[in-house]
C-alpha cells in the first residue's frame, strides 16, 4: 500500500517538472513572442491615448460651459435687480466684479473665492486664470453692449447675440470685442476647446460651443444687437 502511494507521488512530481518532454527543461517565451506582445501593447496605447486626450478636453470644455452658465445666472440676477441694465462700470467696478457679487450666497471669503474662480478656464492661458482686467478667461462684447454706458441697451436678438466668450490673452482679456467698429479683425474670441469657443448669449442663459465658421457666418450677425 505504501509502495503504491510512493509511485503516485513520484509520477505527479514528474508531470509537474516535465513541461517539455523532449528536452526535460521548462520552455520560456521567445524574443519573437515578447516583441509581438510589445507591438500589440504599443498599438493599443496609440489608439487609446488620443481617445483619453479628447475625453479630457471635452471634460474641460464642459466645465467651461458650466462656468459661463453660472456667470449668466449672476448677470441675470444683476439685471433683475437693476431693471434690465447690464452690469455697468460707472462706479469703477468692471462687469466681472459686479457679476461676481451676484454669484455668492453670503459674504464669506470662501463664497467670494468660489465666485471668482468661475472666471478662470482651465484651457486658457496661465495669465488668464486670475481675477482682474487682462487676467480673466472671458471677455465682454463691449462694441455692441457697452458696459460703461449710461444708457440702457435694448437687445431683441438676445438668444443669439454673443455677450461673453472665451477671450485671447493680453491686457484686454476681459474684453471680447472692444468699443468701436464691429469687424472680424477686432474680435478677440479664442477657439481653445478642440477648435471651438464657448460663448454666452445676451439673454444670459444660452451657452453655445461654436466653430469659427459658425461665429463668422454672415458676419456680424452674432455680434450686433437688433
Amino acid at each position: 500500500m505504501r509502495l503504491k502511494r510512493l509511485r503516485v507521488c513520484v509520477r505527479c512530481r514528474c508531470l509537474e517538472r516535465t513541461v517539455h518532454p523532449a528536452s526535460g527543461r521548462r520552455r520560456g517565451h521567445s524574443a519573437v513572442e515578447l516583441a509581438v506582445v510589445i507591438v500589440i501593447i504599443g498599438v493599443f496605447l496609440s489608439i487609446l491615448m488620443p481617445i483619453l486626450g479628447r475625453a479630457r478636453e471635452q471634460g474641460i470644455s464642459s466645465r467651461c460651459v458650466a462656468q459661463l452658465k453660472d456667470i449668466g445666472v449672476g448677470i441675470g440676477l444683476y439685471m433683475q435687480t437693476f431693471n434690465g441694465w447690464f452690469p455697468a462700470s460707472g462706479d469703477g467696478a468692471d462687469w466681472f466684479e459686479k457679476t461676481a457679487r451676484f454669484m455668492v450666497n453670503n459674504d464669506s471669503e470662501e463664497e467670494w473665492i468660489k465666485a471668482k474662480s468661475k472666471f478662470a478656464c482651465l484651457r486658457a492661458d496661465k495669465s488668464q486664470r486670475g481675477f482682474g482686467r487682462g487676467s480673466i478667461s472671458y471677455g465682454w462684447n463691449e462694441a455692441s453692449i457697452p458696459y460703461k454706458t449710461t444708457e440702457k441697451t435694448v437687445v431683441k436678438n438676445s438668444t443669439e447675440l454673443i455677450l461673453i466668450g472665451d477671450s485671447l490673452p493680453g491686457p484686454q482679456a476681459h474684453i471680447l470685442l472692444p468699443a468701436g467698429p464691429v469687424t472680424k479683425d477686432r474680435t478677440r474670441l479664442c477657439f481653445r476647446h478642440l477648435g471651438r469657443a464657448n460663448v454666452l448669449s445676451a439673454n444670459a442663459g444660452n451657452v453655445r460651443s461654436l466653430t469659427p465658421e459658425e461665429v463668422f457666418y454672415e458676419f456680424p450677425r452674432l455680434w450686433v444687437p437688433k
